[in-house]
């Protein structure tokens, strides 16, 4: 018998209604009792879609002047050169423009507690990434219109016979805008919070980090827009994050790595034991490194079938990125 997950119980109605303006005007206009007054009514939507454009672009320009200083993709010369206090005043202009305008746009905001109970979930796939929130200054999520997939996964737990079903969550649309913390904060935060010396805490910060583009910088805000995206695919969206194996694929590899390392080990002992010419030892020793450079291949080999997966993902429902947000 299938194995069959409850479904996840709804967090907040969707606002989000699929009607375009044009639609709505004919609609309206087709209907027979106020065909006398088709024309004033043409007009008037015509008007008002006018004024609202009008706002509109006027919004759009503003939001996108405030955040120039922060993008990634500035193609132009800086001239203009801000203090910390004025960068400070644009980011916070940034941010409260970006929650009123999603909220215009029907969006709902997921917030942190939500965020992290969704972090917390098991997942039905081979991923397991761990994010940690503390890493950013500013962090929005926004969602709209939220409905519900249907997948069905065979799960190494039942030898890959059985499928397991599973009812998930999925965000139609999905706003994320971020900004990492400086370096030297994180590091502040890490040495208080585990009580370790300023040069641990750096080490730990730049081992973290030291996966990140050569492009990123706490400097920049990233404003991201995805499609489709499943609940429980939120990890995969945080530039810091850890990939882990399974439970599952670490005793598999461990099993046969460890258990054919061992064999291996076992073996050479034995030839080198036995033999009586430099040759033979030699050959034995090239056969033993042989074998230790298969399970390590192996085990990278693992790890690039989890990240080419996560960059799937991320490539089949990224929608727009930071200008091209906005």
């Amino acid at each position: 018998m299938d194995a069959v997950a409850n479904p996840p119980e709804e967090r907040k109605t969707s606002r989000f209604i699929p009607l375009t303006r044009r639609a709505v005007i004919a609609e309206l206009c087709n209907d027979p009792a106020g065909k006398s007054n088709r024309a004033d009514f043409v007009s008037l939507a015509l008007r008002l879609q006018a004024h609202r454009g009008h706002f509109y672009r006027k919004l759009g320009e503003e939001m996108r002047s405030t955040y120039l200083p922060f993008s990634p993709d500035r193609d132009t010369v800086r001239v203009l050169q801000f203090s910390a206090e004025e960068k400070a005043d644009l980011s916070d202009r940034l941010y409260a423009l970006t929650r009123n305008l999603l909220d215009r746009a029907n969006y709902s905001v997921l917030s942190t507690e939500q965020l992290n109970a969704i972090l917390n979930e098991e997942t039905p796939y081979a991923l397991r990434i761990a994010v940690d929130l503390a890493e950013y200054d500013e962090l929005q999520l926004y969602y709209r219109d939220v409905y519900v997939r249907e997948y069905a996964v065979r799960r190494p737990e039942t030898l890959y016979l059985l499928k397991a079903h599973y009812r998930v969550r999925t965000f139609r649309r999905l706003f994320v805008l971020l900004k990492l913390k400086s370096a030297e904060a994180v590091t502040a935060e890490i040495a208080q919070k585990r009580g370790i010396s300023q040069e641990r805490a750096a080490r730990f910060v730049r081992n973290q980090r030291k996966a990140l583009p050569p492009g990123i910088s706490t400097d920049h805000i990233y404003v991201k827009v995805f499609k489709d995206m499943p609940e429980h695919d939120l990890q995969i969206l945080f530039p810091l994050r850890t990939v882990q194996f399974r439970p599952f694929d670490k005793i598999k590899f461990f099993a046969t790595a460890g258990g054919g390392t061992l064999f291996g080990a076992f073996t050479t002992t034995g030839k080198i034991l036995a033999a009586t010419n430099p040759i033979a030892l030699l050959g034995a020793f090239i056969g033993f490194v042989a074998l230790l450079a298969r399970q390590i291949s192996n085990f990278f080999n693992q790890r690039t079938r989890y990240m080419m997966e996560l960059a799937q993902k991320l490539f089949f429902h990224n929608l727009a990125n930071n200008r091209a947000a906005l």
